[in-house]
């Protein structure tokens, strides 16, 4: 399973858009009741859910935070303002 993760920016002062980042590998297997799925290479993006639906929107959401945090980090660790692009 591939996902496509977006990120929400200011293109300018008063307009946000979305840009697409990578293509993303998902690992995912039932386990009993339960769908459990990680995405290859990205520490800390596991899931577990009922349905593989509600997995796959898990994962997209999970997948964005890190994807955006990891963002915030390279910017603070470059001393550059946060939200800024």
């Amino acid at each position: 399973m591939v996902l496509n993760c977006t990120d929400t920016f200011m293109a300018d002062s008063s307009e946000l858009a979305e840009r697409e980042y990578n293509s993303y590998t998902a690992i995912i297997k039932q386990d009993g009741p339960w769908w459990i799925g990680w995405i290859e290479g990205i520490h800390g993006v596991n899931c577990q859910e009922r349905s593989y639906d509600e997995l796959i929107l898990s994962l997209k959401e999970t997948l964005t935070e890190a994807v955006q945090f990891n963002r915030e980090d390279a910017l603070r660790m470059q001393g550059e303002p946060i939200g800024k692009n």
